[in-house]
């Protein structure tokens, strides 16, 4: 596809380095991430999203009118203000799609291996020989060692966005899937060549 990956996470400064975490749309890392503290979060009720908001029969009290039409924006992918590798890494660099992620799933062989003492997960491209390293980081929300990458995407329902989690057996229909926004993930650029 021409798409160049990043070779390391936003705010790392090599490939072994975890970088940064961010929230879902959030474009600076902070000390915890909860849904209080969510940027698109309602100050009046965190239980209601403020931006980034589907027609998903979850949200029946947040986004519809009193006559139960949808009133939500039905934006499904961040904007580049709300992008961390376009506002950190600058330039035409954006965080990928999960379709990209799907991409770059099918198109490398995949190992887990561990690079100067960090352990993650390598993908060797199919088609060229290149490589590229996926650190696992202990997230900002769970005390076991995972890799937790955003995709640029909102998921099936308004509060999960979808995320790459590099395990074991590197597959989409395990690997590729939507978590709540709030979360504090990595984040990985891409830019188009």
């Amino acid at each position: 596809s021409g798409l160049k990956w990043a070779t390391c996470n936003v705010g790392a400064d090599s490939i072994h380095h975890c970088g940064d975490y961010f929230a879902w749309g959030e474009v600076e890392p902070k000390e915890t991430y909860t849904s209080e503290n969510y940027k698109f979060a309602d100050p009046e009720d965190e239980y209601v999203l403020t931006k980034y908001t589907v027609e998903d029969g979850a949200t029946d009290f947040s986004w519809y009118d009193s006559e139960g039409n949808f009133i939500g924006d039905n934006k499904t992918v961040l904007d580049a203000e709300d992008d961390a590798a376009a506002v950190n890494m600058g330039g035409n660099w954006r965080m990928p799609t999960h379709y990209e992620y799907m991409e770059l799933i099918e198109g490398c062989v995949w190992s887990e291996t561990t690079i100067n003492g960090m352990p993650g997960y390598e993908g060797k491209s199919k088609s060229n020989g290149n490589t590229i390293f996926f650190p696992l980081a202990e997230g900002i929300y769970t005390d076991r060692e995972d890799a937790y990458y955003w995709a640029k995407t909102l998921g099936s329902y308004s509060w999960g966005a979808y995320n790459f989690n590099p395990y074991e057996e590197i597959d989409i229909e395990n690997d590729i899937y939507a978590e709540d926004r709030y979360y504090g993930q990595s984040v990985r650029g891409v830019i188009n060549n």
